[in-house]
């Protein structure tokens, strides 16, 4: 983790212990870490500090974050603005892609009012496999380097979502350093 501090003062701990207990605090990567020593004088007669990030706990859905923003908020509107882009994507191809499977795609993320004629156009020609895996650009200050979405669920608005894998996000989690 990024930036990730720990610090702690326990005159009644000694030395393993305190480093321990510092790198409890966080989720510090295996070998990215390093231990300082310093003389405390202080008022309290402990004391600790962790600087990281918060974890965000396991929640069954993940809530609408960009509705209304980067896409139409209702679900008709929505659809719409989908159904025009694809009429327009049809209507300016020369010849009809070739569908074909692939291991990887990159797709533009600005949301569909802004790059959804480009991700109409990706999509249309690739066959998409039942699991997929996105990586995204990460738009928070938070000193988190990376981060997996652990939900079960996706919302796009108030009645429509789509299907997590948080089985596989929690493997991914606990098996890629840092």
């Amino acid at each position: 983790m990024a930036n990730a501090r720990s610090l702690i003062d326990d005159p009644e701990k000694c030395v393993n212990e305190l480093v321990h207990g510092a790198l409890g605090a966080e989720r510090f990567g295996k070998g990215c870490f390093m231990i300082y020593s310093a003389k405390c004088d202080s008022s309290f007669t402990r004391f600790s500090v962790s600087s990281g990030a918060p974890s965000i706990a396991p929640a069954p859905e993940r809530g609408r974050a960009v509705a209304g923003i980067s896409y139409p908020k209702g679900d008709s509107d929505r659809e719409s603005l989908i159904d025009e882009i694809l009429d327009q994507l049809a209507t300016n191809q020369h010849s009809l892609a070739q569908r074909r499977p692939v291991n990887s795609a990159m797709v533009p993320h600005a949301g569909i009012r802004h790059s959804g004629h480009i991700m109409a156009d990706v999509w249309s020609r690739i066959d998409l496999p039942r699991d997929i895996l996105i990586l995204s650009p990460k738009h928070t200050s938070d000193d988190v380097t990376w981060t997996v979405a652990p939900h079960e669920k996706w919302a796009l608005s108030d009645s429509e979502s789509i299907s997590g894998n948080l089985e596989f996000a929690t493997m991914l989690a606990e098996h890629v350093p840092g």
